[in-house]
């Protein structure tokens, strides 16, 4: 199976912060995805690769404190997982993807937190005017039911 694979530098991350790193495809190209986040310290110890004399390099990698800015490196690889009839090697193909880095507010990601802000919209709503409007209803059909009971 032919794997493919892109590189990505993610640059000014806040150091003492967390991130999420993802990658979104469509369901119709099935894929297999592999995320490898690195610094440059570790790429250069993969790699046997030596920054001395260098000091501008690991100021954004190493050693950093909660006000400096990080810089990290994510490899995506990819490997087609499916099967298909068309015609054609679809191992070959390109795999198109998103790749997404979203900094956690409040320990999650934004877009949950925009997800929890309409549900908490919702249920506010539901409480306010859905809730009191359904108990009306049920008390006055209740008071119906206990007259027509009291006259019989």
């Amino acid at each position: 199976m032919a794997q493919r694979e892109k590189w990505y530098c993610l640059q000014n991350l806040s150091a003492g912060h967390s991130y999420e790193v993802r990658v979104s495809y469509a369901a119709t190209t099935p894929a297999d995805f592999h995320i490898e986040l690195h610094t440059l310290e570790t790429l250069a110890s993969i790699y046997n690769v030596s920054f001395a004399g260098n000091e501008s390099v690991g100021k954004h990698v190493y050693g950093a404190q909660d006000d400096r800015l990080v810089t990290m490196y994510a490899r995506v690889s990819a490997v087609y997982s499916g099967m298909s009839t068309a015609a054609g090697n679809m191992e070959n193909r390109r795999i198109p993807y998103r790749f997404v880095l979203e900094k956690h507010v409040l320990g999650l990601p934004y877009q949950a937190l925009k997800l929890i802000a309409a549900i908490v919209a919702v249920l506010v709503v539901s409480f306010a005017v859905v809730v009191p409007r359904v108990l009306t209803a049920l008390n006055a059909v209740f008071a119906e039911t206990t007259q027509k009971s009291k006259q019989e």
